[in-house]
Order: C-alpha cells, then structure tokens, then sequence
C-alpha cells in the first residue's frame, strides 16, 4: 500500500507500481505457445550486467531457448526493457504464494538464474515444489548477512535449498553458506562481473565526443555518484586545480537536472553537460553526463576513478574502471564490495574520507609517471586473473541440462 502512495509522489515508485499492473495477462501472451524458456531474474541494472555473459553464452548454446528477463528495479527494466536476447522483460510480481504459484505455472521454466542476492522465498518455493531446477551466481555473503541474523532466517535456509548449486564470488560465502545451509553444491566460481567488465574491455567501442573534451588530459572520472561524492569530487577538484591540468567527468547515479545544475554553478565557466558538447570549449574542464548507458565505456579515457554509493547505501560498481586500469577511490562504507577491500591491499585503490586526503592522492598520482604505469598495470591485470566464472558455471548447466 505505501508503495501505491509513494507513486502519486515519485517517480520512479510510479514506475514500479505501473509497470506490474495486468502482469498475468501480458506474461501469458508474451509466453503463448513459445518455448523451453529459461528464466533470469535480477535486480537492477548492475546485476543484469553481472549475468549478461552468462545469458548471452546459455543462448549461444541453446539458440531454440526462449529468454525470459525479469526485474525489480524500474532503474534495470527502463533502460533494458528492450534487451534483443530476451524475448521477454517485465518486471517481477511481488513475492506472494498465490502471485508466485501463477508466474510459475505460466512460465514453467526449464532453467532459471538469480543473481547475487534475490531470495525470493515463494518464488523459491514454487520452484523447488514443482521440482524446476535453480541455480543463484556470483552469490556473497558475510557473518553478518541478513540472511543470517534476520527473524526470517530459518525461511532464507529453505531458500537457499531450493537452488540446485549456489556459486559464490570467493571461498569465504563458500563456508558461510554451507554451515548455514547444509546445501551439498556451494560452489566457489569468482564472480561472473570480471568476465563481463573485460568483455566490455575487449569489445570497446570508442566515444570521439568524450574524446573531444579530453583532449588528451588527465582525466578522472566519478562513476554513479551521489550528492556527497559529488561535494567530494569538487571540493578535491578545487584544491588541485591551480597545480593540474585536470578534466573530470561526473555521470550522477541519478540524473536530476536541478542538481547537475546546482554542481555546474560552482564552476559555472568551466563546466557544461554532455547534451551541450556540441558548446565544447577549450575553458571547459568538468563535464556532467545527463544520460545513461555509457558510464562503462568512459571508464576508458580515465586515469582516475571515484565510484560513488561508499558513503551509504552500497559501493557501486569499481570493477568497470578497474578493467581499463584505473586506480579507484570511494567512501569508506564498502563491505558489499569483496573486491573493494582486494583492491585496497593490492593498492589499486584507496578510500577517502575527505578532500584533502583525496587530494593528495590525485597529486601524488600526477607526479609520478611510474607510479601511473605501475598502478594501471596493477588494475588491469586484477581483473584478467579473476576471470573465467562465466565459463565454469555455463559447463556445470551443459553438463546438466543439455
């Protein structure tokens, strides 16, 4: 019900609400007489890219297989909704029996694939009651998980039981889930958004007009950011700004015009957005991205990265800026990250909490052409050693369900 109110008032709550509204009757035509299908569910956008390789290569494999994409996030279903592998997108119905029991029985899927975190417990259920093999990647956990600590705990167990194998990101949820559970197929697999980000790496398509303000300098980029980062990113700007030739890239996790316009007027001379490039001039030294879907692409003309969403909520995505070698900084809330604290001991990253410390690390950066190799080489070859998670988990599902 709170949901239903908050969409008279945002957004983005409107979407959630209006995108599942008839979802029976569109899922069943959508369905109709096609099939096998198989069933990936995710989130949001950033775990759609996590399993993005595994879909592509399962229907690479298995060309006559109907793709069924779902879901929670508006932020995911808006930008993919017309993902050409699937065959169908929508969003996920909430996790009711009776709503988890019809979705089932329309789709009856012959594969299905949760990513990361999404226990959906009756969904769950209705699976493993009608004995539909399941299987969750690139899983991660800690002692303090909720899955473990919540009053709901003992149904997490069951959820977890209902997966044929679980695969995990490192060794570490490999235990934590298996005391837990007592599930015999715990699997340690790395996690399948090394193989993605190096794909993206590998198949990289080149931006000129990114290019164009470039020009060649320096550049650090701010990656899904939030309003504190944002304060962060250019109050650090400021203090190198008389000792650098820096340019900097901002592309907000949430684009909001008002506040793009609110961090432009600090530099109003200097700043403009990525739809007034076409205005590009030599003064111009920050630019504001106010669309989405490049962010992985732009990773490519840093030398720098800041990844925001570490001062709440979660870390975002480092591993993009980490695939084309750039050293990284974010908040110091990044427990949901493994490789965040990875980073940190192999010092391909850094977490800041203040501009001055944030500061020093870009100029220490800057004077040091070694130094810039060094850490580059270091990124780069961090993400091409943990690769290879798609492949494991693609021959575990051909040497069972092929």
């Amino acid at each position: 019900m709170m949901l239903y109110v908050a969409a008279l008032f945002y957004p983005k709550a409107k979407l959630w609400v209006h995108g599942r509204r008839n979802w029976k009757a569109q899922l069943a035509a959508a369905i109709s007489d096609r099939g096998p299908w198989i069933w990936f569910h995710v989130a949001s956008l950033g775990e759609f890219e996590q399993g993005r390789n595994l879909l592509e290569a399962m229907k690479t494999h298995r060309p006559d297989v109907h793709i069924l994409l779902t879901f929670f996030s508006p932020s995911g279903y808006e930008v993919r909704k017309n993902y050409a592998l699937a065959s169908h997108v929508a969003y996920l119905p909430l996790d009711h029996p009776r709503t988890a029991q019809a979705f089932v029985e329309i789709v009856q899927p012959v594969f299905t694939v949760f990513v990361k975190y999404e226990l959906w417990l009756n969904y769950l259920s209705e699976l493993r009651r009608r004995q539909l093999p399941a299987i969750l990647i690139s899983a991660s956990v800690t002692p303090d998980s909720k899955f473990f600590t919540s009053p709901l705990a003992r149904l997490y167990k069951d959820a977890f039981l209902a997966f044929e194998a679980i695969f995990t990101q490192e060794e570490a949820s490999v235990k934590l889930l298996r005391d837990f559970s007592q599930h015999p197929q715990v699997i340690s697999s790395s996690d399948t958004r090394y193989d993605r980000v190096l794909d993206t790496r590998e198949r990289f398509e080149p931006l000129p007009e990114i290019e164009r303000f470039v020009r060649g300098r320096p550049c650090l980029i701010g990656g899904s950011t939030w309003p504190v980062g944002e304060k962060l990113l250019l109050d650090m700007f400021e203090k190198i700004g008389q000792e650098t030739d820096f340019c900097m890239i901002l592309a907000p996790h949430e684009i909001s015009a008002s506040r793009i316009q609110q961090g432009m007027d600090r530099y109003p001379h200097e700043s403009l957005t990525y739809s007034q490039l076409a205005e590009l001039k030599d003064a111009h030294r920050i630019l504001w991205i106010d669309n989405i879907g490049l962010l992985s692409r732009i990773y490519y003309y840093g030398d720098l990265a800041y990844i925001g969403g570490g001062f709440k909520g979660g870390l975002h995505n480092v591993l993009e800026a980490v695939a084309f070698g750039c050293p990284v900084s974010f908040g110091p809330r990044f427990a949901n990250r493994p490789e965040a604290e990875l980073l940190i001991a192999n010092g391909g990253a850094v977490a800041h909490e203040t501009a001055d410390t944030f500061a020093q690390w870009v100029l220490d950066w800057y004077k040091s052409k070694p130094h810039q190799a060094r850490l580059r080489a270091t990124n780069r070859r961090f993400v091409e050693e943990r690769a290879g998670a798609t492949e494991q988990i693609l021959q575990y599902w051909l040497s069972k369900h092929n």
